[in-house]
């Protein structure tokens, strides 16, 4: 299968200079963990997408997914998230021409790897997960879950709001109608049909606003979505105390022992309280275990995810949440009834109220 795939240069090639460029990594630098921990997976088995368009052996190479996966994990172990990025790297980066042994994938290659391969990639974390906990780097106490928002790469102008589009159509139409009754009553002897032949340009353009607003409200309906953003899908408008942005709700789940992170998703709502369940579910697949103690802030302070916890061996632990309580000590004016003999209210504790005198003064 070697034969499909493009052959770097041998690492331990001795040049006049400089030297090999094995040496140039350290025994123990992360790179060298990232290449032994991909050599041992089986990615047929982890159902990674071939990078060959065919079986021909003439024609163009194509890169390995190894070797791709390898520039992902790179990627991720250094905060280097853009595929442009990764490209310029593997030219100029020793480690990564370690890595790659001198090859040179394009971004948009490094970019089609990772939107090819969603499941593999998380398939890839779970596996690791269980490494780490085969050699005692994850242990069995307590796991820790908390959310953060992560700001997409799209703006709020392309945010539709199905609340918002409501407003506008209603303002839209009440103007409309008010500018074709201004036209009626200037003119009671044209008709109705050459009123709407002669529109005016404003009027023409709040005709179109009204079936822009009409389509974007359909398009919300059919995917039965309050919101929907048309740069980016999956993003959504969420609150801070401070402002408004579009982002994605980011939840991790962290092991007590050396605080390894165990599960991870996005969510696109903007809060944490439907998370607790799904991130304790996640967990205990991917460390693959029979019982979870997990531990969370006020935001996951809800009693039907704490009760679907417990039914599945789940022991919740959860800030309560302060939550304001009616004020029971005040009653409305109906619960208070007129005595006309003695002039006065009676309570709903059966108590009568006194009447107050005001002396009002003149200044």
């Amino acid at each position: 299968m070697s034969s499909f795939y493009k052959q770097g240069s041998n690492r331990n090639q001795q040049l006049l200079f400089p030297p090999s460029i094995d040496d140039y990594i350290d025994e123990d630098n992360s790179v060298r963990a990232i290449e032994a921990y991909v050599e041992i997976l089986n990615l047929k088995k982890l159902q990674f997408t071939d990078t060959r368009k065919s079986d021909r052996a003439d024609g163009q190479k194509a890169y390995s997914p190894k070797l791709l996966l390898k520039i992902y994990i790179y990627g991720y172990l250094n905060k280097i998230r853009s595929s442009r990025a990764l490209e310029k790297e593997c030219k100029r980066n020793l480690e990564l021409i370690w890595l790659t042994q001198d090859l040179k994938p394009s971004y948009h290659t490094i970019a089609d790897f990772r939107k090819n391969n969603p499941k593999a990639l998380k398939q890839v974390f779970k596996e690791f997960i269980l490494l780490c906990k085969n050699i005692n780097l994850i242990g069995n106490g307590l796991k820790a879950v908390d959310g953060a928002f992560l700001r997409a790469n799209a703006s709020k102008n392309q945010l539709l709001m199905k609340s918002t589009i409501k407003k506008d159509l209603l303002k839209i139409e009440q103007e409309i109608e008010d500018y074709l009754q201004a036209l009626e009553y200037a003119d009671k002897e044209t008709q109705s049909s050459n009123i709407i032949k002669k529109l005016p340009k404003d009027l023409r353009k709040l005709k179109y606003q009204q079936e822009e607003l009409s389509s974007n409200l359909k398009l919300l309906e059919d995917m039965d979505k309050t919101q929907y953003n048309k740069t980016d899908p999956d993003a959504s408008l969420m609150r801070k105390p401070s402002h408004n942005l579009m982002a994605y709700n980011s939840q991790i789940v962290v092991d007590e022992k050396f605080k390894f992170i165990v599960a991870t998703d996005i969510s696109s709502q903007g809060s944490d309280l439907k998370q607790l369940h799904h991130m304790a579910q996640l967990t205990k697949e991917n460390l693959n275990i029979d019982t979870l103690e997990i531990v969370a802030d006020t935001g996951y302070d809800s009693a039907k995810e704490i009760k679907k916890c417990i039914d599945e061996n789940i022991i919740p632990i959860v800030a309560r949440a302060k939550k304001q309580q009616p004020n029971k000590d005040k009653y409305s004016r109906d619960k208070f009834i007129y005595n006309r003999e003695d002039d006065c209210y009676i309570c709903p504790n059966n108590q009568q109220l006194t009447r107050s005198k005001i002396v009002r003064v003149k200044l």
